[in-house]
């Protein structure tokens, strides 16, 4: 886990786990996955929940 996610409080279990359902779309846009994007990115595609 990176240190900006441990500073926006990103869970690195959580975070990694996540990503997982969506790899293609991290292969495809990794930059849109980083730690302090990934809550943004979810909610963009609407996939936040």
């Amino acid at each position: 886990m990176d240190a900006a996610g441990e500073l926006n409080k990103v869970n690195p279990f959580d975070y990694l786990v996540g990503l997982q359902p969506y790899h293609v779309l991290v292969e495809e846009n990794p930059e849109e996955w980083i730690s302090w994007n990934y809550a943004a990115t979810l909610e963009g595609l609407g996939l936040a929940g």
